[in-house]
């Protein structure tokens, strides 16, 4: 067997281990995570003395690139629920689009509310909301649950600072330009929903409307005052990747603006904000709450962690040279890649459910391949300098041709990772229970909606990708 055949068989026991003791053994990830990165390391031939070191070293990179700013994305989507932010925008959207699109109304709210808040708590909070919108548009109560579980998973999985595409991000060294990440997901997004908003109004087509018990929810005043700080964080995130891109030179604006819309600042300008901003609402006990989306964050962080480090045994390993080396003829493309994306983080979420570890295991595995793909060379936007502004133009350097072929890999991972969600996914029973759908109701409609979205997240990110080519 060739070295490189022999280095794909350890490859595949290492996927194999991960599948079979998540789902089957229920070992924890971490455990999981780190058992493969010891037997991997050893196996390729690093030095079994340095194995541990990679693996150390690995789990602090990581951390040191995305920590804080899951962090800090879990301390705000916290402060954002019970400052009754979700209420405002719920109101809002209802109010534009209920009675005539019940089911595009509650997922577009699914999907704003998905950005901060995770999608099970998500669910929990507005799903009464939901039943309310169906009653008054005389539209099955069973649509608009898909709907909002199809708005809440879709960001869930592809747009930052949610956890997985940020672990993803971090993991291919794009985490200081999350805006670039930002915009390719809500793109990816919109294809994604039309095609869940579609199905969850024909399944239910010819189902009986239901008198349906909901809680009235509390009206919250001022618009979409409590959702600024949430604004304020993208904003200034997705600002700062424009500047990068547009490339403005070296200046007092370009420096602040670099620094206030780093990631990490954007997130803590946005937290201080929310603190300020909220001080006064009784509901909030801002101690309490950090602490909350501290609490919230430390599984998430300790399993992307363990993912960096199986990663750096990967980098690290003669796995990169000798892809390489196999594949500089360009047999391997960045298609392929997006492909071969899609159906690992695909498998390993079927097989063990959880949508953030997939993308985190997928994330790691190919950060090592990108290279060979070409992702980092052969994507790119080129457009003519404005005559109003010669410097404004977006002839893109190496590093944005990086940011967004990779991200176009992490959509295709958070697509994947959508499909598909079925008994051994937390957020299938969220749904179900909440839904009021039998098992087989949920497999039928939801399950089957779950494998669409993520079908449709794969072409999405296939089309940019030959677009941007």
């Amino acid at each position: 067997m060739s070295s490189l055949g022999l280095l794909f068989l350890i490859l595949i026991l290492a996927i194999g281990f991960i599948i079979f003791s998540t789902s089957y053994l229920k070992i924890h990830p971490v455990l999981v995570l780190l058992s493969v990165a010891l037997f991997v390391g050893v196996t390729t031939g690093i030095p079994s003395h340095k194995v541990v070191g990679i693996i150390a070293k690995g789990f602090g990179s990581l951390m040191g690139s995305i920590g804080l700013v899951v962090v800090l994305g879990c301390v705000l989507g916290i402060l954002l629920e019970r400052a009754g932010a979700l209420q405002q925008i719920s109101q809002l959207i209802i109010q534009l689009f209920g009675k005539k699109r019940p089911v595009t109304a509650i997922a577009l709210l699914g999907a704003i509310v998905g950005i901060p808040v995770f999608c099970d708590s998500g669910f929990v909070i507005l799903s009464n909301l939901g039943k309310k919108v169906a009653r008054q548009a005389q539209k099955p109560a069973a649509s608009t649950a898909l709907g909002l579980a199809a708005g809440l998973y879709t960001t869930h999985n592809l747009v930052p600072p949610t956890p997985g595409p940020v672990a993803a991000a971090g993991n291919f060294a794009v985490g200081d330009n999350l805006g670039l990440v930002i915009i390719i997901g809500i793109l990816v997004s919109i294809p994604t929903l039309l095609v869940a908003i579609w199905f969850a109004t024909w399944v239910n087509r010819n189902t009986a409307i239901e008198e349906v018990d909901f809680k009235p929810e509390q009206e919250v005043s001022g618009g979409l005052s409590r959702s600024f700080p949430l604004i304020l964080a993208l904003l200034l995130i997705c600002l700062s990747s424009l500047v990068s891109v547009i490339g403005t030179g070296e200046s007092w604006f370009t420096a602040t603006i670099a620094f206030i819309g780093h990631p990490v600042m954007a997130l803590f300008i946005a937290v201080l904000v929310a603190l300020l901003q909220f001080r006064k609402i009784p509901e909030m006990k801002s101690q309490e709450s950090v602490a909350k989306g501290v609490e919230q964050a430390g599984p998430i962080l300790v399993i992307t962690g363990a993912g960096g480090s199986f990663g750096q045994v990967l980098k690290e390993s003669d796995f990169a040279n000798l892809i390489q080396a196999t594949f500089t003829d360009g047999q391997f493309s960045g298609i392929a890649l997006l492909f071969i994306a899609f159906g690992l983080a695909a498998l390993l979420k079927t097989s063990q459910g959880s949508s953030t570890s997939a993308i985190v295991i997928t994330s790691a595995m190919l950060a090592p391949f990108l290279a060979s793909a070409g992702v980092d060379s052969t994507i790119g936007i080129a457009l003519p300098k404005t005559p109003f502004f010669p410097s404004f133009s977006i002839e893109a350097s190496a590093g944005v041709d990086s940011t967004i072929g990779i991200a176009l890999v992490i959509t295709a991972i958070g697509a994947g990772a959508m499909t598909v969600s079925h008994a051994n996914d937390s957020f299938f029973w969220v749904v179900t229970r909440f839904s009021d759908f039998t098992v087989q109701q949920a497999y039928r409609q939801y399950t089957v909606m779950t494998l669409l979205k993520g079908l449709t997240g794969l072409a999405a990110s296939v089309v940019l990708y030959l677009f941007l080519g």
